[in-house]
């Protein structure tokens, strides 16, 4: 298939592998590739960030403005940007769950259900962090003094799916290929004030499903956050389609990554049709002016609308 290696399996398992075998935690490929795979050298994981302001220092976004200025003002404008505070209600909701109805710890395992994907980040971090970061996500909603939860919200902001988010922490979009803290990923290879890789998988939904689609927590858990995965490859390419996600959402917008909030995006995924039939009906002895009017609306997008 042209959409990259691997793809999540719809029943329950890990990454798929084209021809691959299934493990107990997922597919796998011919064994060649898979020791391949385990014997390349494994790259020395971050260390866990002790406080929140030096989990922000190593993965602030702002390090990576001067460079990629354009790219950098596109994503500020999107909900990559703001994925945290624009999902407060959401997290307050889940640390709620966990504690009164799971009566679960609000540890680092546990938070990494929501925030693997809403602040990659958060994967480098220790849990006294975790732990700052939940007491803060109460105060951001719970405090009744405006200032404290703004100040709250404010300290939340650069949490988010930031420049490493996408090419560092989720860039190799492998399980058996963890990817070097050190090293900033793309769609290919180059030359930077850092050590660049390529990773070829980041052109291909594959990547996007990391997170728009069904995810597997470090406990076992699955959690199906968001379908729009399964809709795309089981019906739009098991159909035929070929385009990609970034085709979509990243071609001609840049780091915007518009969504169903964007009309100029939805006006392109959705076609509108219209015919009406006029008649007379007799009521009472009069005849009444009436009209059918059938509405045909059709789906150009990649996946369901709606669709989340």
């Amino acid at each position: 298939m042209d959409d990259g290696s691997t793809f999540p399996c719809a029943c329950g398992g890990g990454p798929v592998t084209p021809g691959g075998k299934q493990g107990r935690r997922g597919w796998f490929g011919p064994a060649a590739s898979f020791l391949l795979v385990v014997l390349s050298p494994v790259p020395v994981a971050a260390a866990a960030a002790q406080t929140l302001d030096a989990l922000i220092r190593q993965h602030d976004a702002a390090a990576c403005e001067a460079c990629h200025a354009q790219i950098h003002a596109e994503w500020s404008k999107s909900f990559h940007g703001r994925s945290v505070v624009h999902s407060l209600g959401s997290l307050r909701a889940f640390v709620e769950a966990l504690e009164k109805e799971r009566k679960a710890p609000t540890d680092k395992t546990q938070m990494l259900k929501c925030l693997d994907c809403h602040a990659p980040m958060v994967n480098d971090a220790s849990e006294a962090v975790v732990r700052e970061i939940v007491a803060l996500v109460k105060t951001a909603m719970d405090e009744k003094d405006e200032a404290k939860r703004r100040a709250a919200r404010d300290r939340l902001a650069p949490l988010n799916v930031g420049c490493t988010g996408c090419h560092t922490v989720k860039a190799t979009a492998n399980p058996l290929q963890s990817p070097d803290p050190q090293v900033r990923y793309g769609p290919k290879a180059g030359t930077a004030p850092h050590p660049v890789q390529a990773s070829p998988v980041m052109t291909s939904s594959v990547f996007c499903s990391q997170c728009h689609a069904l995810w597997y927590a470090k406990d076992g858990e699955y959690l199906y956050c968001t379908t729009i995965f399964e809709s795309h490859q089981n019906t739009y390419r098991g159909m035929g389609g070929t385009q990609s996600c970034q085709d979509c959402h990243m071609k001609g917008r840049g780091h915007t990554f518009p969504g169903a909030h964007d009309q100029a995006l939805v006006r392109e995924g959705l076609t509108l049709g219209m015919e009406t039939v006029g008649y007379r009906r007799a009521v009472g002895g009069k005849f009444v002016p009436q009209a059918v009017v059938t509405v045909d609306v059709g789906n150009q997008a990649g996946h369901r609308i709606p669709d989340g």
